[in-house]
C-alpha cells in the first residue's frame, strides 16, 4: 500500500499566502494578461491571422528558395509546420525533409539540408544548461542516455535518449557512428511538433533511428520523410513509475482541483483563475492546489495573477515539491486539471491517473487528437466555455471514474517496453537480424530517467563503460 508522506512537508510549504494588489501591480497585470490573451487568440484561435501569417511565411520561403537560401527556407517552413498554420507550407516542409533524407541515404553530403543537419550538431556550443556535459559527457549517461538492452550473441543493444535538446548534444559529444554499430538508438522527444532540427539531424545518418511518436500528426510526419526514422507508438508519458503513484487511503481529498504545472505562460494558470472567478461569482468557491516550479514565471507572479482574479484565498501553492511526494498532493485533489494548449505529451496526466484522480484536459490540446487514455473511465475534455460547468460536474461525479485501473491495464512502463521491443523486432526481422532478449523498463522522473529495477544500474555498467570510451572530449 502506498503510504502518505505529507507529514514530511516543511510547514512553510503548506501555508496559503494573502496579499492586496497595489494600483501599479493591478495595472501591470491587466496589461500583461491582455497581451497573453491577444497572443493566444492570434496564434491559436484566429483563422485569419494564422492563414495570413502562414501565407506570408510560405511566400518568404519561396523567395528564399529562389535565392538559393535553402537552409533559411527550411527553418521558416519547419516553424510553420510545427505551428500548423498553413497547409501548403506543411507540404513543402515535408517534401524538403524527404529530399534531404534521400540525399543523405545516397551519400550526397553536399545537400543544403544535410549540411544544415551536420552544422546543427557541429555548431553546438556550451550554454549554462549544457556546460556540465561539455566538461564531462559521461554525465549524460544513465539519466538522459539510457541503455535498455546490451548487445550480445549477434543482437544489437538499445540506447534511449530523452529530451529533444539531448539528441544533437549526444551526437556532438559521442562517436554516434560507432555506437550505432552495437546499439539501436531510440529518441524520446519532449515536445509536440517533430519538424524539428533536433530530431531531423538524425536523418543525416545511414543507420536506423526509432522515434517515439504517439501524436498521429508527428508519427505521420516521421513516415513522410521516407528516411531512417521509424515511429514508435509510445511517448514520454508511458514511462511512469506506478509504484510512486497510487491511491492513499489515509488521505481524504480536501481540494477540489489539483494543478501540477510549472510556472510558465503556456500552462495558462490565468485562464484557470478566470474560470474560478466565474464559478465564485455563481456561488462556488473551489479550493485549488497548485504545484509547480519556475519556468518563465515565478510563484509570486502566479499568485499575483490569482489575486488579480480575486481567487487567491482559494489557493494553496507549493513550489519544487520533491518528485516522490507529488503523489501525496495528487491524492488531495478531486480533479486533476491540465489546461495548456500545446506542449509535449503531458506526463502529469498519467501520473494523476495512477493516483486514481480523474483528469480534465482542454479540448484541442496539442494538435487536437483525442487521446485514447482520456475516456469515460479516466477523464474528460472541455472547452474554455465549458470549463466551469464541467469542473463542477466532475467534482460531483468523481466516483464514476476509475483511472488507475485503466492505465494499469493499458499504459504501464512495462507495456511501453514491450511496444518498443516489438517495433524494433519487426525492423530487425526485415534485416535478418536476431531479436529475442527483452528490454529493461525504465521510468521518467522530473529531470531524467531511472531503471525500474535498480539492479539494472550494475547490469549495464559494462555498457556505460564502453560508451564513456566513445566520448569525444
Amino acid at each position: 500500500m502506498i503510504q502518505s508522506s505529507l507529514q514530511g512537508i516543511p510547514p512553510n510549504l503548506r501555508q496559503t499566502e494573502t496579499q492586496l494588489l497595489t494600483y501599479r501591480q493591478r495595472q501591470s497585470l491587466r496589461l500583461s494578461l491582455f497581451k497573453l490573451r491577444v497572443r493566444e487568440y492570434l496564434f491559436h484561435d484566429s483563422i485569419l491571422f494564422r492563414w495570413t501569417a502562414g501565407l506570408f511565411g510560405y511566400l518568404m520561403a519561396l523567395i528564399l528558395h529562389a535565392l538559393g537560401r535553402i537552409q533559411r527556407e527550411f527553418e521558416i517552413l519547419a516553424k510553420l509546420h510545427r505551428a500548423d498554420f498553413f497547409g501548403p507550407a506543411n507540404v513543402r516542409a515535408e517534401r524538403l525533409a524527404r529530399e534531404a533524407a534521400q540525399a543523405a541515404a545516397s551519400g550526397q553530403r553536399d545537400h543544403p539540408l544535410v549540411q544544415m543537419y551536420q552544422q546543427h550538431i557541429d555548431g553546438l556550443g556550451s550554454t549554462p544548461r549544457t556546460a556540465k556535459f561539455f566538461r564531462d559527457p559521461s554525465i549524460l549517461l544513465g539519466g538522459l542516455a539510457m541503455v535498455l538492452k546490451s548487445p550480445a550473441n549477434g543482437e544489437k543493444g538499445v540506447i534511449l535518449l530523452q529530451y529533444s535538446y539531448v539528441f544533437p548534444l549526444f551526437a556532438r559529444l559521442f562517436n554516434l557512428q560507432e555506437i550505432a554499430k552495437h546499439y539501436y538508438i531510440v529518441l524520446e522527444p519532449d515536445w509536440s511538433g517533430y519538424c524539428d532540427p533536433n530530431i531531423l539531424t538524425y536523418c543525416g545518418y545511414s543507420f536506423p533511428v526509432f522515434v517515439q511518436a504517439y501524436e498521429p500528426r508527428d508519427a505521420a510526419f516521421v513516415l513522410s520523410t521516407n528516411s531512417n526514422l521509424i515511429p514508435v507508438p509510445t511517448s514520454t508519458n508511458w514511462w511512469v513509475d506506478h509504484r510512486l503513484f497510487g491511491k492513499i487511503q489515509e488521505i481524504a481529498p480536501d481540494m477540489d482541483l489539483v494543478v501540477v504545472a510549472g510556472w510558465g505562460t503556456y500552462k495558462r494558470h490565468y485562464q484557470i483563475f478566470s474560470a474560478l472567478r466565474r464559478l465564485r461569482r455563481a456561488g462556488h468557491r473551489l479550493k485549488t492546489l497548485l504545484l509547480g516550479y519556475p519556468i518563465s514565471l515565478s510563484k509570486e507572479h502566479i499568485y499575483l495573477q490569482a489575486s488579480y482574479h480575486g481567487v487567491d484565498d482559494q489557493l494553496e501553492i507549493h513550489e519544487n515539491v520533491p518528485y516522490e511526494l507529488v503523489n501525496d498532493f495528487l491524492n488531495r485533489g478531486k480533479v486533476n486539471l491540465i489546461w495548456s494548449r500545446k506542449e509535449g505529451v503531458n506526463r502529469e496526466i498519467v501520473e494523476g491517473m495512477f493516483a486514481d484522480v480523474p483528469c480534465m484536459v482542454r479540448h484541442g490540446f496539442n494538435y487536437g487528437y483525442k487521446y485514447p487514455y482520456i475516456n469515460e473511465q479516466t477523464g474528460v475534455y472541455a472547452s474554455e466555455k465549458e470549463l466551469p460547468a464541467k469542473l463542477l460536474w466532475m467534482i460531483q461525479n468523481r466516483n464514476r471514474f476509475s483511472p488507475r485501473q485503466w492505465v494499469m491495464d493499458h499504459m504501464t512502463c512495462q507495456r511501453a517496453a514491450e511496444l518498443l521491443f516489438s517495433v524494433i523486432g519487426e525492423f530487425a526481422s526485415t534485416r535478418g537480424e536476431p531479436w529475442s532478449r527483452p528490454l529493461s523498463p525504465k521510468v521518467n522522473k522530473l529531470h531524467g530517467m531511472e531503471y525500474w529495477n535498480k539492479e539494472d544500474v550494475l547490469r549495464y555498467a559494462p555498457d556505460y563503460s564502453f560508451l564513456r570510451s566513445l566520448a569525444r572530449v
